[in-house]
């Protein structure tokens, strides 16, 4: 995807430092609550960009106003800049990252696309340790022929398992006894599961790298009709 521009403008979120850049979008993606937005410090998990432009999202604002329909729907026609301006079928926008997640690239900076695994360990000492790998990472490891989970660290740690999304998760006994569904990894070693019969995403659980460890959580493997085997992974 385009890179994305670096401003140097920093902001603090719960002690987190994001770093604000600026990209390209089509107006067709912004929605409404986007361009109620005026401010980079203001980004929410509602809306998660700022227009850079604050005429053009005055502008865009009333074109959906007037619509009265969702942004998908709203276009065309596209409004203009002015009353002799072009159309406004792109616009740049704000949005926030973290900085420490961010890969450089010759023209800006990605981002890393999410995470596409976990991988645990049992270090020599018996304390549980992880590494998060991104799916920029694990592409790249892909493409240089490496490993894309690294089994191995030559530190005297001991591979357990790698937790993807959609992977499945046998927990042996007390309050969550039964099979969950990796659903994400978060960066910090976060694992987000729901529960296998859960169509709604109700009994979501976090658990860490460390708790599944201590509580004997197994990776399973599910075949099509239904047969349950322990991954060996």
């Amino acid at each position: 995807e385009m890179p994305l521009g670096y401003t140097k403008r920093d902001i603090t979120k719960n002690g987190t430092v994001l770093g604000i850049y600026v990209k390209r979008m089509a107006v067709e993606k912004l929605p409404l609550e986007t361009l109620k937005i005026t401010r980079a410090e203001d980004i929410s998990r509602s809306a998660k960009f700022v227009l850079r432009d604050d005429g053009v999202r005055r502008a865009l604002l009333a074109h959906l106003e007037a619509a009265d329909v969702p942004p998908a729907k709203a276009y065309p026609p596209y409004p203009h800049v002015g009353p002799n301006g072009p159309e406004i079928r792109k616009v740049r926008v704000l949005a926030t990252q973290q900085k420490t997640l961010m890969v450089p690239v010759a023209n800006g900076f990605a981002d890393p696309a999410g995470n596409h695994h976990i991988a645990i360990y049992r270090q020599s000492d018996g304390k549980p340790d992880f590494e998060v790998v991104s799916l920029h990472e694990a592409s790249r490891r892909l493409s240089a022929s490496e490993p894309v989970v690294r089994r191995e660290r030559g530190d005297g740690s001991v591979f357990v398992m790698s937790l993807s999304p959609g992977d499945a998760l046998k927990f042996p006994d007390g309050e969550r006894e039964g099979v969950r569904i990796v659903q994400g990894v978060w960066a910090s070693g976060v694992i987000v599961t729901h529960d296998h019969t859960d169509a709604n995403g109700s009994s979501v659980w976090r658990p860490s790298a460390g708790s599944l460890l201590s509580g004997g959580v197994r990776k399973i493997s599910i075949d099509p009709i239904g047969r349950v085997r322990w991954a060996n992974d």
